[in-house]
């Protein structure tokens, strides 16, 4: 009150008061910072969780509807939820582009021809190497308990877990990545989903009205009988006449010679039991998810429990530019037949070539001309450009689909599905490891990446054109138009930082047949260290010659014994070129040692 009456009679502040009202302000200054700093991080979460409340559309019609069903009520009891979800089928559109309006036609083999033997069936499906389709099989439909669980009541009463399930929530389109790393792969593991841990069957299901929720699960079913106390494909009557019928899941094994006792005129499917070849895999998975386009080496027969799942088919000459085998991607195909076609013809950039027509040995399949302003290229195997045709496939409760080793598919769920396959080593899988594993006379040339690549180079190149010679390779004219089809099909749509363009190749000698040690010793000329190194070299590829001859030749035969058609041995050696390239230089600089080393 006294300074308010008497504001004469107020002091001035010191100076270290000042000192202190600015260290104030200064302090109140951050702390409004760090506030602002603070508000717009929970903003930013808050809008990154409201994205996930509504699925992006990214500005195409590739979902018939983006959002999942759901009910129009609250009050809708889970079960009243799951009734309207069963009539409702969630398709992807294919863009146009991609695949013709023409669909190649499947073997179908209808339930009447395989009831008293599925083992014959099984024989000849297998002996055509083509997908066969075994219509409505009574005898799963019939007797296998899994067909009559009811997934909703099963996860109330038991508490079912569904470890590894995976999600993604702004995509259901699934490319598996970092799970399958083996270690030293090329990859972004930035777009792969999500695996989770602890989700019960029960959340899995709740999960499917969720419209930021894609869900996939995989996993054995013989852990999963173990957590609902059942046994899923044996009938409660084990007295059944019909051997299959008590066989369960195994009577779908496929039993390959040199693979297990299974003689070519034998056609029993039960000549051993081995548990450790195959395991039997069960597949969950939300209404809209798409298992991306992808190959197995093994024999796959998948059966159809619940819901309906769509199949696209392409056999092994058809070029879907799978991942390398390098990549944690690898075996699954880079293209994405939900996208414009155009946005595959524009990633190709300036690598693209000139596709000439050709006639596919099994039909009429034809490539359009892709306009190149440079390279001309012309492989000899159909590529996927709008005039490709694939086997259409909907499998419902009870089918059962027989996919053959190296056949690409495409898996879409329309509905909320479940499905069990049952994977078998196959004599091609058995074949190609025999000549993976098969010794290379490397071991002179460990001393430097130089030396390495030098012997890389040389046997691969001895190799390819050996396979060519002998006709095993007849899309290639020489070792250069064969590294380049790989870097192209393979590595020419990744990110340019997985490319490597800027990769400088290491010095490799070309092998000088001609070369004489005594020229060099006797001389008294000043040599250079390069050719120091040049002189080295033909000596050390000298003394090697014989070994990587026999090598070359051992190789040649082995594959000239694999009763295989040629896309599949060319996917084979595609494999065997990046691997032995990455053992000289190491996994980042694959791609660029055949761009640079060989194109």
């Amino acid at each position: 009150k006294k300074s308010a009456t008497k504001p004469n009679n107020i002091q001035r502040r010191p100076i270290s008061s000042n000192n202190a009202r600015k260290s104030e302000e200064k302090t109140s200054n951050r702390m409004r910072w760090v506030i602002l700093i603070v508000a717009i991080i929970i903003g930013g979460i808050a809008c990154l969780y409201g994205s996930y409340q509504q699925i992006s559309t990214h500005g195409d019609n590739d979902f018939k509807s983006k959002q999942k069903p759901s009910s129009d009520s609250k009050a809708d009891s889970l079960e009243d939820q799951f009734t309207k979800l069963s009539k409702v089928k969630m398709a992807h559109k294919i863009q146009e582009g991609w695949l013709n309006a023409h669909k190649d036609t499947i073997s179908i083999i209808h339930v009447n021809d395989i009831e008293t033997n599925l083992s014959s069936a099984i024989f000849n499906a297998v002996a055509q190497r083509k997908p066969t389709l075994m219509k409505d099989y009574a005898s799963i439909r019939n007797n296998w308990q899994i067909m009559n669980w009811d997934l909703l009541q099963l996860a109330r009463s038991k508490n079912i877990s569904l470890n590894g399930t995976r999600w993604k929530p702004d995509d259901p389109i699934f490319v598996l990545g970092e799970e399958r790393d083996k270690g030293g792969m090329i990859g972004s593991r930035r777009d792969h989903p999500v695996m989770l841990a602890n989700l019960t069957l029960f959340k899995f299901l709740k999960a499917t009205f969720a419209p930021n929720n894609w869900l996939y699960w995989t996993g054995e079913l013989s852990i999963f009988e173990e957590q609902v106390e059942m046994s899923a494909t044996i009938p409660n009557d084990v007295n059944k006449e019909n051997e299959d019928i008590q066989d369960g899941w195994k009577a779908f094994r496929i039993l390959e010679n040199g693979i297990s006792n299974f003689e070519s005129d034998n056609k029993s499917n039960k000549s051993r039991d081995d548990s450790s070849l195959w395991i039997p895999m069960l597949w969950l998975s939300h209404p809209g998810v798409v298992a991306h386009t992808h190959y197995d080496t093994q024999h796959n027969m998948f059966i159809q429990i619940h819901g309906t799942k769509r199949f696209l088919l392409f056999p092994p000459a058809t070029e879907l530019f799978s991942y390398p085998n390098i990549h944690r991607s690898y075996r699954q195909s880079q293209l994405h037949f939900e996208e414009p076609h155009s946005n595959f013809t524009s990633r190709l950039g300036s690598f693209t070539h000139i596709f000439q027509p050709t006639h596919h040995p099994e039909g009429s399949i034809q490539l359009e001309t892709i306009p190149a302003p440079t390279t001309s290229f012309s492989p000899s195997y159909p590529i996927v450009d709008g005039s490709q045709s694939a086997i259409e496939v909907l499998l419902q409760p009870g089918d059962v689909l027989y996919i053959p080793p190296y056949w690409q598919h495409r898996v879409e769920s329309l509905t909320l599905s479940l499905s069990l396959s049952i994977l078998s080593p196959s004599h091609l899988e058995a074949a190609f490891a025999e000549i993976y594993w098969e010794s290379v006379p490397f071991g002179d040339f460990k001393t430097s990446k130089e030396a390495r690549a030098t012997a890389v180079k040389w046997f691969l190149t001895l190799l390819i054109d050996k396979l060519i010679q002998k006709h095993v390779i007849t899309s290639s004219n020489n070792t250069i138009q064969f590294a380049q089809e790989l870097y192209f099909t393979r590595f020419q749509l990744l990110p340019s930082y997985m490319n490597d363009q800027l990769y400088s190749c290491p010095i490799t000698y070309t092998f000088n047949s001609s070369f004489n040690d005594t020229s060099t010793t006797n001389t008294t000329e000043t040599v250079s260290t390069q050719e120091v190194k040049e002189i080295e070299m033909q000596q050390l590829m000298k003394k090697n010659q014989k070994n990587f001859n026999k090598a070359v030749s051992q190789l040649v035969e082995l594959l000239l014994e694999v009763d295989a058609e040629e896309a599949i041995k060319r996917t084979f050696l595609r494999d065997y070129m990046e691997q032995i390239v990455r053992w000289a230089v190491g996994p980042k600089h694959t791609a660029g040692f055949i761009y640079k080393c060989f194109i």
